[in-house]
């Protein structure tokens, strides 16, 4: 065996490209991965602190995710080595680090299968509880793109392709396969916690989002459910601190509506003896949107500077926060139980949501994992 002796007292031998101190280097890279994944994730939590719904707060705790999980999987490859379980070669560990991406896929695809037929089953019983509209079928679909999408990388590993372009376009797909995984996680976490999320007791008015009445103008339960949320704060932080908040039931008339779905909810919290000075209706809005930008004027006009909260769905806490947020008003949010069902249609919309809001750092992030594993591939072909 022809040994090489290089700068820094390395020495390499030309038949297995061994060399001494690759198992420290590559430690050392996992280290650094884990160290850049904490980093990232400090500047989640504190961009959260200022901003509780922040796409931004996802898409780096999404990327964390992303490091940690390299660094993991990268160590679980070396540690062998480096405790002399093994005899392996430098290139055997490359190959290792490589197919992580790939092992990820492989790992995750049942969790991925039940999350499809979640997600399908969601919308079927929307369609069941609301009748039919082509976004309750989104869920359907892309149901079938997740499943489609892991089953193509498993078939990519036993495939007949030529073994140099099998694998290279194996562990491209695996990297940004993987990636989009962190995304769609980080999104199911922050969503999750912004549903059980409790705004501090000194609101000066809550708003409550408002949705469909029934046909004679009494309240569906998931209208019902928001507003008995409010009416609970209210009355918890006016025990709790004294303070008392104004409700702003928030919500215009709908074509098949009786009346405003504001009047229903302030007609319904005069009945649960919310004294009338203590309710402002807003009864111009026709999505959630509006709901903020309107409740926000009314409010303004009453009260400058005002600290108010929204009460909504707990799966709906999230979206009306980066609603409110994107429109640069930086309000808090709380959340009233809720149908499982609603809640993966809410996952992927604020998945997409994600993707789009910042997609040029995703493009370039997925640029990046597509260059780097085409290169490794390349080194061990």
């Amino acid at each position: 065996m022809e040994l090489k002796a290089l700068p820094f007292g390395i020495l390499s031998d030309s038949v297995t490209g061994n060399f001494t101190g690759w198992g420290y280097l590559t430690a050392c890279l996992c280290l650094f991965l884990l160290t850049a994944a904490c980093i990232i994730l400090a500047d989640a939590r504190r961009e959260r602190k200022r901003l509780y719904f922040s796409y931004r707060a996802t898409g780096e705790l999404g990327l964390a995710i992303f490091l940690m999980l390299s660094a993991i999987f990268h160590l679980g490859t070396v540690l062998p080595f480096l405790r002399g379980e093994n005899a392996g070669t430098v290139w055997s560990l490359l190959v290792g680090v490589i197919v992580s991406a790939q092992t990820f896929m492989r790992w995750t695809a049942v969790a991925l299968g039940v999350f499809s037929l979640i997600l399908a089953v969601s919308n079927l019983v929307l369609i069941r509880h609301e009748g039919f509209r082509a976004s309750n079928l989104l869920g359907v679909a892309v149901a079938l793109l997740i499943v489609g999408g892991a089953a193509f990388g498993i078939w990519m590993s036993y495939s007949l392709l030529t073994f140099p372009l099998r694998n290279m376009l194996l562990n491209v797909y695996a990297g940004i396969f993987t990636h989009l995984e962190c995304m769609l996680a980080a999104t199911v976490i922050h969503a999750l916690l912004a549903g059980r999320h409790e705004p501090a007791y000194d609101r000066d008015y809550v708003i409550v989002l408002g949705c469909r009445i029934r046909p004679d103008g009494s309240l569906y339960p998931l209208i019902r459910a928001r507003v008995d949320r409010a009416i609970a704060f209210v009355r918890a932080q006016e025990a709790a601190t004294g303070k008392q908040a104004v409700l702003v039931p928030s919500g215009g008339r709908g074509a098949d509506e009786p009346e405003s779905e504001a009047g229903a909810m302030a007609r319904y919290m005069l009945a649960q003896g919310v004294a009338p000075e203590r309710i402002l209706t807003e009864e111009n809005s026709k999505t959630t949107l509006e709901n903020l930008r309107f409740s926000r004027s009314l409010i303004e006009e009453k009260t400058e500077n005002a600290k108010v909260a929204f009460s909504t769905s707990s799966y709906h806490v999230y979206r009306g926060g980066i609603l409110a947020a994107n429109s640069g008003w930086h309000i808090d949010g709380m959340g009233s139980p809720t149908i499982w069902y609603f809640w993966p249609n809410a996952f992927l919309r604020e998945f997409i949501g994600l993707l789009v809001s910042s997609r040029l750092q995703q493009i370039t992030a997925m640029a990046v994992i597509a260059l780097v594993s085409a290169a490794l591939t390349a080194l061990v072909m």
